[in-house]
C-alpha cells in the first residue's frame, strides 16, 4: 500500500510539472508583443538565353526574405539559376520568421525564357584548292560562330591547312552547345588532292660549251686559209702603194 501510494504521488507531480511547464510557456508566448519588421522585396532578373548560352534567373538577397519557385519545381532558390528555352518559371517572395512583407509591393514574378533561332547554314564552310604544278593543294575552314570542324577524329580550329599531294582528306561540321545545322544541307565532305601529270619540270644547266679542235679537212680551216691569204694580198698592195707615193714626193 505504501509502494502504491509515493508511485501515485510521483505521477502527481509529474503531471503538476509538465502543466507548470506548459503555462509558462503559454505566458511568455502571450507576453512577446515585438511586432514584426516590415521588408520589401528586390525584384527577380531574368535573363533570355542566346545562341550558344542558357537562359538564367537571378535572385536577390533580401534580410528577412526567402524566394521559393512555383514552377517548374516548387523549393527555396538563391543565387544563379540556370534554365532552358522555352519553359515558364515563377518565383515567389515569403517573409521569414519575425518579418512581415508591405501590403502593395510586388511578390510574384513569372517569365517564359524565349526560344533562339539557331540554324547554321554549313554550305560554304570548307573550300578544297586542288594542287598545281608550282603548289601544293591546301583546303580552308571558314570562321563561322556555332560550327566545330573535325578532320577524322581530331577537332581542328578554322582556318588553312596545307595537304600533301595524293591525300585523301574527310571534314565533319557539328553544331556547338546552343546551335543546330540547317536541316537538309551537306555537313561531311570528302576530297582527294590528286597529283597532276603534265608539269615539264626545266632543269637548268651549269655546263660549259666545248670547243672542239679544228681538223684538216673540216671547211671551216678553208675559209680560215683562204681568208689569211685574201689580207695578206691587201696588205702587200697597201704597202707597195705607199711606196709609190713616197718616190713621186
Amino acid at each position: 500500500m505504501k509502494k502504491k501510494l509515493l508511485v501515485l504521488i510521483s505521477l502527481i507531480m509529474i503531471l503538476a510539472g509538465s502543466f507548470a511547464f506548459a503555462g509558462t510557456q503559454l505566458v511568455s508566448a502571450e507576453t512577446d508583443d515585438t511586432p514584426p519588421v516590415s521588408v520589401t522585396p528586390t525584384a527577380v532578373i531574368f535573363t533570355d538565353p542566346t545562341c550558344g548560352n542558357s537562359g538564367y534567373f537571378t535572385v536577390p538577397t533580401i534580410e528577412g526574405v526567402v524566394y521559393k519557385t512555383e514552377k517548374p519545381h516548387r523549393g527555396v532558390v538563391t543565387g544563379v539559376n540556370n534554365v532552358a528555352a522555352g519553359v515558364t518559371v515563377v518565383v515567389e517572395a515569403h517573409a521569414r520568421q519575425g518579418y512581415t512583407i508591405n501590403e502593395g509591393v510586388q511578390k510574384e514574378w513569372r517569365w517564359t525564357f524565349k526560344t533562339q533561332d539557331c540554324l547554321i547554314d554549313p554550305a560554304g564552310s570548307v573550300v578544297f584548292t586542288a594542287p598545281t604544278c608550282s603548289q601544293s593543294g591546301y583546303y580552308t575552314l571558314a570562321d563561322i560562330t556555332g560550327i566545330i570542324y573535325h578532320v577524322g577524329n581530331a577537332v581542328v580550329a578554322p582556318g588553312k591547312y596545307t595537304v600533301q599531294t595524293g591525300t585523301t582528306v574527310t571534314i565533319t561540321a557539328t553544331a556547338d552547345n546552343g546551335y543546330f545545322l540547317t536541316p537538309g544541307v551537306p555537313s561531311a565532305w570528302t576530297y582527294t588532292f590528286t597529283a597532276l601529270n603534265n608539269c615539264v619540270t626545266t632543269v637548268a644547266s651549269t655546263t660549259k660549251p666545248t670547243t672542239l679542235p679544228l681538223t684538216s679537212g673540216d671547211p671551216t680551216i678553208a675559209n680560215v686559209t683562204m681568208l689569211s691569204a685574201i689580207s695578206a694580198v691587201i696588205a702587200v698592195i697597201g704597202v707597195g702603194a705607199r711606196s709609190l707615193l713616197v718616190k713621186r714626193f
